[in-house]
């Protein structure tokens, strides 16, 4: 799913920390039918983007998102990449 943010920078990335810390999101197992497993990660990935969006809105998503752009204004990241760093790193 990282290359869904290659191809659109403005998508987030699927990051396991993130996604299990923040949003208490896992990803299914190996084992079983693929084309299932393969359904199942796209709905957990629309589910994890907003949640993400959701956070990104929030009054503490914002007021994260400025101080983020005042302490490094001009990195060129996009809005998903600077949330995205921010909870990484909260993880």
């Amino acid at each position: 799913m990282k290359l869904i943010h290659v191809i659109n920078p403005n998508r987030p990335i699927w990051d396991k920390i993130v996604a299990e810390n923040h949003f208490k999101m896992k990803l299914p197992g190996y084992g079983g039918d693929t084309a299932i497993r393969q359904k199942e990660i796209i709905k957990l990935y629309h589910e994890y983007c907003s949640r993400f969006y959701e956070f990104l809105d929030s009054v503490d998503g914002q007021t994260i998102f400025r101080f983020f752009n005042d302490k490094y204004p001009h990195t060129g990241f996009t809005d998903a990449k600077k949330i995205d760093f921010i909870m990484w790193v909260d993880g």
